[in-house]
C-alpha cells in the first residue's frame, strides 16, 4: 500500500480533466504557458495531481480552453473543495452522465499501479465482453434510457486496454456471477471464455469464491481497490446513481484486509479458471441446445482467440 503524497483524490481527479480538458482544445502546454504566463513545470504538476490546484490559475485555463460555462462551474467547484478528503459523486440525469462517470474512473485506472475488483453481481467492467455490455445497459435502461451505449462500448473498449500493460489486476467475483444469464446463453458462453482467456495473462489474477462458502469477509458488498505509486490508495464503491471515492487510511487499510481474505476463501487461481471454463461449456451446451449457437469445439487454442 502506497502512503503516496497528501493530494486528496478530488485535487487528482481535477488534475486530469484539466489535462484531458487541454488536449481537447489541441493546445500544446507551451502554448499554455506563453498564453497565460504560467510555467511549464507548473502545468505539469497542476495536470499530474503532483501540487494543490488555485481557483484563478484554473479558470484562466478552461477560458483559455473555451470549455462551455456548466462544465466549466463543474470543475472549478472541485478545485474549491480540492482540500476536502473523500469524494462522493453523484451522476446527474443528463445523456453523457453515466459515460462521463466511467471517464472518472477510467482516469484513475489509467492512473493506478495496481487494481483489485470484488464483485458479486456481474462481470467487472474490464472483463466484459460488449454483449454483456449491451445487456447489463438494457436491464437499467429504465434508470438511464438516454444512455449512448456506442459511446459507453467505445469507453468499455478503450478501459480494457489497459489489460495490456504492464499494471497488476486481481478479480474476485462470486460464482454467481458466472451463473447469471445476462443477456442470455451464448451471451454468457462467450463472457465466461473472455474471463479465461484473460486470466491467462501474466499481469491478470481471478478467483472464483464458491457460493458454499457462505458467509466472507466480503459480505458487505463489492468495491475496488487502486494501489498507486506516487498517491495515496483508493477505494471505490459504486451504488445506484453514485460512486464514492475513499482515501481514508484506516478504510483503505480495512479493504486491503478484506482482499487478503478473500483470496484465501476463493478457489485457487488454476481451479478458478477450470470452473470458469467449465461453466461456459454448460453455457455452451444450453446455448446449442436452444438452437442459438452453432456448434463448435470448446479448446485451449479457440479459447485463447476470444
Amino acid at each position: 500500500m502506497s502512503a503516496g503524497n497528501a493530494v486528496p483524490v478530488r485535487t487528482r481527479r481535477v488534475a486530469s480533466r484539466i489535462r484531458q480538458l487541454r488536449e481537447r482544445s489541441g493546445l500544446g502546454a507551451q502554448e499554455v504557458s506563453q498564453a497565460l504566463g504560467i510555467s511549464m513545470s507548473k502545468i505539469s504538476r497542476m495536470e499530474s495531481g503532483h501540487r494543490g490546484l488555485n481557483a484563478d490559475d484554473v479558470a484562466a485555463m478552461l477560458g483559455l480552453y473555451r470549455v462551455p460555462t456548466a462544465e466549466r462551474a463543474e470543475v472549478l467547484e472541485l478545485v474549491r473543495h480540492g482540500g476536502d478528503r473523500n469524494w462522493w459523486s453523484v451522476r446527474p440525469g443528463d445523456p453523457e452522465s453515466v459515460v462521463s462517470a466511467w471517464g472518472t474512473i477510467r482516469n484513475f485506472e489509467y492512473e493506478a499501479t495496481s487494481l483489485s475488483v470484488y464483485q458479486t453481481m456481474f462481470v467487472p467492467g474490464l472483463l466484459q465482453t460488449p454483449d454483456y455490455v449491451a445487456a447489463v445497459a438494457d436491464a437499467v435502461a429504465s434508470l438511464n434510457p438516454s444512455v449512448d451505449l456506442d459511446a459507453l462500448l467505445k469507453q468499455r473498449v478503450e478501459r480494457q486496454t489497459l489489460l495490456l500493460s504492464s499494471r497488476q489486476f486481481e478479480f474476485l467475483i462470486e460464482e454467481a456471477v458466472l451463473q447469471r444469464p445476462v443477456g442470455g446463453a451464448e451471451v454468457m458462453y462467450h463472457q465466461l471464455r473472455r474471463i479465461a482467456a484473460v486470466a491467462a495473462r501474466p499481469n491478470v489474477n481471478v478467483q472464483v469464491l464458491k457460493v458454499g462458502v457462505g458467509a466472507h469477509a466480503g459480505i458487505d458488498g463489492q468495491f475496488s481497490h487502486l494501489e498507486f505509486a506516487d498517491h495515496a490508495d483508493l477505494v471505490l464503491c459504486e451504488n445506484i446513481g453514485s460512486s464514492s471515492y475513499v482515501e481514508e487510511a484506516n478504510i483503505v487499510a480495512d479493504a486491503a484486509e478484506v482482499l487478503r481474505r478473500l483470496r484465501k476463501t476463493a478457489l485457487p487461481t488454476d481451479e478458478s479458471v477450470e470452473l470458469i471454463r467449465y461453466t461456459a461449456d454448460q453455457w455452451y451446451q444450453h446455448a446449442a441446445v436452444g438452437g442459438s449457437l452453432e456448434t463448435e469445439q470448446l479448446d485451449g487454442s479457440a479459447l485463447e482467440k476470444e
